[in-house]
Formats: structure tokens, C-alpha cells, sequence
């Protein structure tokens, strides 16, 4: 499942089991996928062990005292995916470390205290230790790697004796792996004096007899011990091929759901990615929408105000006409009422008629208008029911007007184009004409003769 293969790591493995100086090493990926290196090694303990941690996917082997421990290291920031693939290398890591006495998880340097390990490697204060532990495991393992070389050496090229199966290398190294040898050394077998005295040759032929039983007796029971110990260690080897299959397809399993997650979040996040790339496609066509919108918008208000400036200059200068058309009006006809009074003086002067005409007068006495022919000379103004009647009507003396005023509309009269001729017995009358040029004329002429009284 991982690449294991750097020599380093089995030499550096080797020398921390033998008890040798070095008493650590740390593995990592090294930028890999999974292939697991050598990062570093020590001999000065957990201490030095922690402060090479880095945060990133760690694996570690460490001895204290007589014990190792194997650590795997995962930081918290590492993604379900890779703690997975760490969980089925830590496997492998652990079957090629297989002298170790505890596994260990951590996160942080906190997990990896030294209160912590030795709990984990049952060596702490409060244990009740069932024999006195060596100071230092380098020198016990030392003299008992120079006793077995020295053996070997001495030990004859060839034997015709069959040899009895011995056990692994490792298994020298288990939970207390060191209690043989000591147990060994404090119980050591006295020598027996096989020399026949005097006092025991006449028991000679029976104890030579018991002696055989005896020893066969030790042969038989010595082959089935073996026996039985081969078929227990053929089944403990069946059970550990069994169990070592089924962790190795627990660990495919796990690797493939990691995958499928891995996967799994893969497509998740090119979905999440398209989905932004969507929604930023939307946020740049509205943007390009909503620029468009603006400058038509702009475009539009801009030709509103040229329009607006055209119309204001057209209103402009059409007012600019309408004025100088009434100023020219009002100049015509100041000049006809200037023109007409000099008339109006010289006709009353000849007592002629000043002015004469049709129009609507209302007395203040009645309601109804009365279409009348009038005729303004000297100081009166004559009402005639027709050009043709030669008799008036009625008389107006002009010197008995007190007041001569335009109609105010909404107070006097709801007609246009008439005035007033308020008298001083209380009397009044209101003459409009058909049109406001006529109407100015009548006013001119009477208030012309009025003032000239």
C-alpha cells in the first residue's frame, strides 16, 4: 500500500532494537503521494524526538527504557482522505516495526508528553515492577549480542545433530522481553558428580534400568511437547495469515471509501467551482446589462436636456416675439389713443360728434343687458334703441360721473371686454363691446371727455 523501501529506515529500525546508541526515528512522505523516507534519527530521547515534529503526516519510533512505542502523527488540519491513507500506512509501518510494545495517535505535541508515553508503555511511577529493570538497555543487549556472536563463532561448521526451530529474531522483543535471560541467570543449574562410589555398586543393574525408563520416558514427553509446540505455533501462524488478510482488505476498503471521498469532494468542488463560474457569468451579464441600462438611460437623459434647451430656447424666443409683437401693440395703440384724443378735444371743441357705435349696457336697476346705439357729444352720452330713432332714450351727463373703471371679472361682471361708470347719485352702468379693440375706444373717448370737464 506505501513504498517502505529506503534502507535507512530498516538500518536506523535495527540499531534502535539492538540498543544502540540511536534511540529514535522519524519517516515522512517527503512531497510524496506514498512513498515513506527517512527524515532523521536521535539519541536523546522524546525530547529531541518532539522538537523535529513539523505539522505535517508523521511517523515515529521510539525507545524508553526497554520499551518502544510507534507513533503516528496527524495533525489536526489534515483532510479526511489523507487520515484515511495515513490509518492503512500506519499498518504497513507497524508490520515492518513489528517490535513494539504500544501504538499512539497524535495531533499535537500535548498527546506526545512524556507522562503520556510511559503510560502508554506502562512504565509509570506507580507500576509494581515484578523484577528490578537494567539501567540501560544498550549495555544488556550488547553483552548478550557479544555472548551469541561469540557462540557462533565458536559453535562447529557442521553437526549431524539436528537442530530444534528457533524462534524469530523478534521474538526476543516482546511486552517483557528480557525476563528469560535474567530468570536464566539467577537460576543456574548445579553441577551433578556422576562418579560411582564404593556404597552403590551393588545397586548397580537396577538403577542403570530406572535410569532408561527414565530417559525414555523424558524423550517421549520432550517430542510431544515439541510436537504440540510446532501445531500451536502453525496455528498461531494460521491466525496471524487470517488476521493480517483480513486487515489487509479492511485496509483496501478503507482506502477505496477514502478514494470515493476523495472523489466525492473532487466533484464537489469542480461543481462548486462551475457554479461560481455560473454565477459569475450571471453577476458579469447583469453588470453588463445594468452598464447598458445606464448608458441608454444617459444617452436618453442627454437628449431630454438638449430637447429641454431647445424648447427653453424656443419658448425663449417666442416670448422674445410675443413682446416686442405687444410692445409694438401697445405702441399702435398708444399712438391711435394719443391720436384719438386730439380728436376727441377737437370735436368737442366744434361740439361735434366725439364718438358713436353700438353696445350692451346694464343699468344698476335692472339685470338685463340691453343692445343700445350710443353717440358721445360735448359733455353727454345719448342711448338710442336704433341707428334710426331719432329720439334717445336716455341721457348720461358725463359731468355726474364719479368714477370710470374697467369691469373686474370676478366681482362686477362675468363678461370680458367692459367697464364701469359709477355715478355720483349712486347710480352705475356697465358697457362691454363686442370686441376689446371697440372697448378701449369707448374708454378712451370717455375718459377723455370726463377729464376735460
Amino acid at each position: 500500500m506505501c513504498d517502505l523501501s529506503d534502507p535507512r529506515i530498516t538500518q536506523t529500525y535495527q540499531a534502535i532494537i539492538e540498543g544502540e546508541p540511536t534511540d529514535w526515528l522519524l519517516l515522512g512522505y517527503n512531497d510524496t503521494r506514498d512513498v515513506i523516507s527517512l527524515y532523521s534519527q536521535g539519541t536523546n530521547g522524546l525530547s529531541e524526538f518532539r522538537s523535529q515534529l513539523q505539522e505535517e503526516i508523521l511517523f515515529g519510533f521510539v525507545r524508553v527504557e526497554d520499551r518502544f512505542i510507534l507513533i503516528s502523527y496527524v495533525p489536526d488540519q489534515v483532510s479526511g482522505v489523507r487520515r484515511a491513507r495515513t490509518l492503512v500506512h500506519s499498518r504497513s509501518v507497524a508490520s515492518l516495526f513489528q517490535v513494539h510494545h504500544a501504538q499512539l495517535t497524535a495531533s499535537s505535541l500535548n498527546d506526545l508528553s512524556d507522562a503520556n508515553i510511559r503510560t502508554r508503555l506502562k512504565l509509570g511511577e506507580n507500576q509494581v515492577p515484578n523484577r528490578s529493570r537494567p539501567n540501560s538497555l544498550s549495555e544488556r543487549k550488547r553483552s548478550s549480542l557479544q555472548a551469541r556472536r561469540k557462540s557462533q563463532q565458536q559453535q562447529p561448521p557442521s553437526s549431524d545433530r539436528p537442530s530444534l526451530p528457533s524462534s524469530p529474531t523478534t521474538s526476543s522483543y516482546t511486552a517483557e522481553p528480557d525476563t528469560f535471560e535474567e530468570a536464566r541467570e539467577d537460576f543456574s543449574t548445579p553441577s551433578l558428580d556422576t562418579t560411582p562410589t564404593p556404597a552403590s555398586l551393588s545397586d548397580v543393574t537396577p538403577t542403570s534400568t530406572s535410569t532408561v525408563d527414565a530417559n525414555e520416558y523424558q524423550d517421549n514427553n520432550g517430542n510431544d511437547r515439541d510436537q504440540s509446540s510446532i501445531v500451536e505455533r502453525q496455528s498461531q501462524d494460521d491466525e496471524q495469515t487470517d488476521k493480517q488478510q483480513r486487515q489487509k482488505l479492511e485496509d483496501e476498503q478503507q482506502l477505496r471509501l477514502a478514494e470515493q471521498q476523495q472523489e466525492e469532494q473532487k466533484r464537489l468542488a469542480e461543481q462548486k467551482q462551475l457554479d461560481e463560474k455560473e454565477k459569475q457569468r450571471r453577476i458579469d451579464e447583469e453588470e453588463q446589462q445594468r452598464l447598458s441600462i445606464e448608458k441608454q438611460a444617459a444617452e436618453q437623459r442627454a437628449a431630454e436636456e438638449q430637447r429641454r434647451i431647445q424648447e427653453e430656447q424656443a419658448e425663449k424666443q417666442a416670448k422674445e416675439k410675443e413682446e416686442q409683437r405687444r410692445l409694438a401693440l401697445e405702441k399702435e395703440r398708444e399712438e391711435k389713443q394719443r391720436l384719438l384724443q386730439k380728436q376727441l378735444q377737437q370735436a368737442e371743441k366744434t361740439k361735434d360728434v366725439i364718438i358713436q357705435g353700438f353696445s350692451n349696457i346694464q343699468t344698476s336697476t335692472s339685470p338685463f343687458w340691453r343692445r343700445r346705439y350710443f353717440i358721445v357729444r360735448g359733455k353727454s352720452l345719448a342711448l338710442y334703441r336704433d341707428h334710426d330713432t331719432p329720439t334717445p332714450i336716455t341721457i348720461i351727463d358725463l359731468k355726474s360721473v364719479s368714477t370710470l373703471r374697467w369691469a373686474d371679472m370676478e366681482i362686477d361682471t362675468f363678461v370680458p371686454n367692459a367697464f364701469m361708470l359709477d355715478m355720483k347719485d349712486g347710480g352705475a352702468y356697465q358697457i362691454f363691446a363686442d370686441h376689446q379693440q371697440d372697448a378701449t375706444t369707448i374708454f378712451t373717448a370717455l375718459q377723455t371727455v370726463i377729464q376735460s370737464k
